[in-house]
């Protein structure tokens, strides 16, 4: 049109799914060799009705799930009291931004009242490398019980930011987010970090850790320094460093397992693993 700009069809279904009405604005963003046409509604589908009734101990999870697979709005229909503890618990502790607008008999309605953009995602994701870096320096300098649960209570924020961060992928509204899928996985992997972290300190309560176990985790922690530094700040050739590093680590591992095994070091063993393992996510992300 007019030598500067050219036409573009949009499908019907996706113009008659949010309702796009003619002269009306629509975002353009350009990624790559892509570019994505954007509008800021939401859909407004079918509510989502979940039965719960017959749940127990995986019923956290279900709530936890309906929240990180993106939905907006979802209406939860459970039986009896403890029930709907365990949801008010779990909405509470790890679903950022939902809340129950009604009650009824039986049920509720949860709905989504906080909005994402890709600033919120990226300051959650950092909140994660330095709240896992916290764990890890709390658990080393923890002498007591009350500084053990210290790092216990901060995996429940590794929890709810990484649920956000799932939330915010599983909705598909941040298209300029790279290569989302090995985000994705990145996310939960830094989770079982965490949560061996918390395995640790629940270890530490009723056992006392060695000098030994205490300096070698105190390394694996600097690992994963070096690697949120290496993310933040790639070079290929650092690549090549944090092998060295988990090498050196993996090496004294197998020395002291020589000597017996013992709990902490088990723990610490999967701690090493699950960080090492985030290489592939760093080096398939950056390249």
């Amino acid at each position: 049109m007019g030598g500067k700009t050219h036409v573009v069809s949009l499908p019907s279904k996706w113009i008659k799914k949010y309702n796009i009405q003619k002269g009306e604005e629509l975002n353009i963003e350009e990624i790559g060799d892509s570019i994505i046409v954007k509008t800021g509604k939401n859909v407004k589908g079918e509510e989502l009705t979940v039965n719960v009734e017959n749940l127990e101990k995986m019923l956290g999870r279900i709530v936890g799930a309906i929240y990180k697979s993106g939905y907006d709005q979802a209406k939860i229909v459970y039986d009896n009291n403890e029930q709907l503890k365990v949801i008010e618990k779990t909405l509470q502790r790890t679903c950022i931004g939902f809340e129950i607008i009604k009650q009824g008999e039986g049920f509720v309605i949860v709905k989504n009242l906080a909005s994402s953009d890709k600033e919120e995602f990226d300051t959650a994701l950092k909140r994660i490398f330095f709240t896992l870096e916290i764990m890890g320096n709390k658990l080393f300098d923890a002498m007591n019980e009350e500084e053990y649960n210290e790092v216990i209570m901060k995996d429940d924020q590794v929890n709810k930011l990484s649920d956000f961060c799932r939330r915010i992928l599983n909705k598909g509204e941040i298209k300029l987010i790279v290569k989302p899928n090995v985000i994705y996985y990145l996310v939960e992997q830094l989770e079982r970090v965490g949560d061996v972290y918390k395995k640790l300190a629940k270890y530490g309560i009723d056992n006392k850790m060695s000098k030994n176990s205490k300096f070698l985790l105190r390394d694996i922690n600097l690992l994963l320094v070096y690697y949120r530094e290496l993310f933040y700040d790639f070079k290929l050739d650092k690549v090549e460093e944090f092998y060295r590093m988990f090498e050196f680590l993996n090496g004294r591992i197998a020395d002291y397992k020589e000597k017996g095994y013992t709990e902490d070091l088990i723990l610490q063993e999967f701690l090493l693993e699950y960080i090492f393992d985030l290489n592939g996510a760093l080096v398939t992300i950056k390249l």
